[in-house]
């Protein structure tokens, strides 16, 4: 879209302004310039660049969203100073692009198109807009409210009113009187009459709607109210059973969309309100909502501005964790999760540590032939979290596990439980033929599969990459953090070592910017994990070699703000609560 010289525009004016009542003046400029300026080419010149003008102020200040240049672009192609063939081909791709500026579904946007490329181009025809206002003109008082309209956009310019007659002169020329748009259909009737109760200052005087427009407009009331009442009615089924929606990312729910999805309703819902809220950041358009909130009532505007700031101190507790909602049906929010997650690489003397680490050795045990780390036995009694994974090993040491497996529970029907139970003696198995049945090669492993052990090896060390504040207070990501006892999991695998991956995992409890304040976290919504890769290379001594990683520090932290429709109309967020002027609705 080319953009509009105010000087070049200013002089077709005053050009167009001398020949327009002057004949013989007209004849003779179109006949100096070969027919290609006259009054009927600068008028439509004229009204030509005042849709461009038109034009730039939309794209400028984005009204339609981030993609308003291609939308005005696409829309200027379908329904103004056009071809019937470039509505054929424009009008599906303008109705997508339209409803992805809005954020609206691949599935709704494909057959919202489908439906146009098929509709559109009977409805609109060419010159759609021309054909639009046309239409207009008839109406009894239409021309007068198009120049009404005109004077009020020129009245804040200097030296408006002068430009006025000659524009709306232009615009009559050019398409009000212009027998080439007379021919219109009943659609552009109607958007005729839409515009002319749009642009009239006084209600009462507008015609009579066009046969139909009434019915069609109770259709789609209707239409809309029935769509609401079933979406009120699926929250409250759904509520009853105690299903909880299925949670998105904000920045998939809320790719896009315009400044108009932002305004405010006063009678807006607390969940309809966080929705607004989530949309705006998504987008990056915070300041339009707050453009939108200042210009509410004073009474609505201090209960939405207090609701706004809450949630987005809500969001500025995790600045960096992405954003997921749960969306009830009727488009509101039930609930917003922040999920942070953040890694943090070993530091070269950690590495250094963890190649050079050496687990406690402790006495040996002998179980059923097979020589395990006492200690390991003693913890494995109480209860290790590990996990084995047997995949890897051949044919014939299926058949041997599969027959060790049936002579155990033929033992233990026939009362020979000892001092394991039988998924014990399996797991015990399954690590023996980790090694191949090799005594000292199982005892060497089982000494790093002590959770105790490894605890005490590693949990300073690795805790110490972070600032501290003994006993239980870690410093990383910008928050302090406070945590529990480690817990200890293993998982052991073969190919050509043996592969054991010891985790350890601190629970979060608190967390905050500050020790002095710390928020409480919900159970198992935050950790501090670290694993620790130890691959053994055996041999029948032993150990012939080993290998040990200490791979990334992992934090993960969630919090949840819940949107609660209650009695006292309260907003509820995590442990706080805050009064709430606005009635919520009972979905």
């Amino acid at each position: 879209m080319k953009s509009v010289s105010i000087p070049a525009f200013g002089m077709r004016i005053a050009a167009y302004a001398i020949i327009d009542k002057r004949n013989n003046l007209n004849r003779l400029v179109n006949r100096i310039s070969g027919g290609s300026v006259n009054r009927d080419t600068l008028a439509k010149k004229i009204v030509s660049d005042m849709i461009t003008l038109g034009q730039d102020v939309v794209v400028n200040s984005e009204l339609l969203g981030k993609r308003s240049a291609d939308i005005v672009n696409l829309s200027r192609s379908v329904t103004f100073d056009n071809t019937f063939q470039q509505v054929e081909a424009g009008v599906a791709p303008l109705i997508k692009l339209i409803m992805q500026s809005k954020g609206h579904s691949v599935f709704a946007q494909r057959v919202a198109s489908d439906i146009m490329s098929f509709l559109g181009p009977s409805l609109l025809k060419d010159h759609a807009l021309e054909r639009v206002l046309a239409a207009l003109a008839k109406q009894e008082g239409g021309e007068n409210v198009l120049k009404l309209a005109l004077d009020n956009v020129l009245s804040g310019f200097t030296g408006g009113k002068i430009l006025s007659s000659p524009l709306m002169s232009a615009l009559k020329r050019a398409i009000l009187d212009n027998t080439e748009f007379q021919e219109t259909s009943y659609l552009h009737t109607m958007a005729a009459w839409k515009l002319h109760q749009f642009l009239t200052p006084d209600s009462t005087l507008l015609p009579d709607p066009p046969l139909g427009l009434t019915l069609a407009e109770t259709a789609i009331e209707t239409g809309i109210f029935v769509a609401t009442e079933a979406c009120r009615q699926l929250d409250n089924l759904q509520k009853a059973l105690n299903i909880t929606p299925g949670t998105q990312k904000a920045t998939d729910l809320f790719t896009e969309c315009w400044p108009s999805d932002l305004a405010v309703a006063e009678n807006i819902t607390a969940k309809n309100f966080a929705n607004i809220v989530i949309a705006a950041k998504a987008t990056n358009q915070e300041n339009i909502l707050d453009t939108h909130l200042a210009a509410l009532p004073d009474g609505v505007r201090t209960a939405l501005q207090q609701q706004c700031n809450a949630l987005r101190g809500f969001l500025a507790r995790l600045p960096a964790a992405e954003i997921k909602v749960a969306q009830n049906w009727s488009g509101g929010l039930e609930f917003i999760i922040l999920d942070q997650t953040s890694r943090h690489p070993p530091s070269a003397d950690l590495i250094k540590y963890g190649e050079e680490l050496k687990v406690p050795v402790h006495m040996p045990a002998e179980h059923e032939g097979t020589m395990f780390d006492e200690s390991f036995l003693n913890a494995f009694k109480s209860g290790i979290d590990f996990n084995i994974d047997d995949s890897q090993q051949g044919y014939t040491q299926w058949i041997r596990d599969f027959g060790a497996r049936t002579i155990y529970t033929a033992k233990s029907h026939l009362g020979y439980q000892g001092e394991f139970t039988e998924h014990q003696k399996q797991q015990l198995h399954k690590l023996s033929l980790m090694v191949d049945g090799n005594p000292m090669s199982m005892l060497a492993m089982t000494r790093y599969l002590i959770p105790d052990s490894i605890a005490h090896s590693l949990e300073d060390r690795l805790l110490n990459q972070f600032e501290r504040q003994l006993p239980d207070l870690v410093y990383a990501d910008n928050l302090w953090m406070k945590i529990d006892k480690p817990k200890v999991s293993f998982s052991v695998d073969k190919d050509n070592t043996v592969n054991i991956n010891a985790t350890l995992t601190w629970p979060i409890s608190h967390y905050g910017r500050t020790t002095e304040v710390l928020r409480p976290v919900e159970e198992n919504a935050g950790s501090i994990t670290s694993t620790v890769q130890i691959r053994l290379l055996c041999n029948e001594k032993g150990v012939e070699n080993q290998d040990i990683i200490i791979k990334d520090t992992r934090i993960d932290l969630k919090d949840k703000w819940t949107v609660e429709a209650s009695p006292n109309l309260t907003l509820t967020a995590g442990h706080d609560s805050m009064p709430l002027e606005l009635q919520e609705s009972s979905a």
